[in-house]
């Protein structure tokens, strides 16, 4: 069980990360929010990683 919310985890985490980089500038392009998005990011992901890891 754990090993699957492990993949999970993964694909979730390269899924954010694909659009983070490619999909979602060309949505909202935005000095000031990317700005805020390179603070956020990587603690949306320590969150994601500290739930799914207990």
């Amino acid at each position: 069980m754990y090993s699957i919310y492990s993949i999970l985890r993964t694909i979730l985490i390269t899924f954010l990360n694909i659009l983070y980089r490619f999909v979602i500038p060309d949505l909202i392009p935005g000095y000031f929010f990317w700005r805020f998005a390179d603070d956020f990011i990587p603690f949306l992901y320590y969150r994601i990683s500290v739930y799914f890891n207990g």
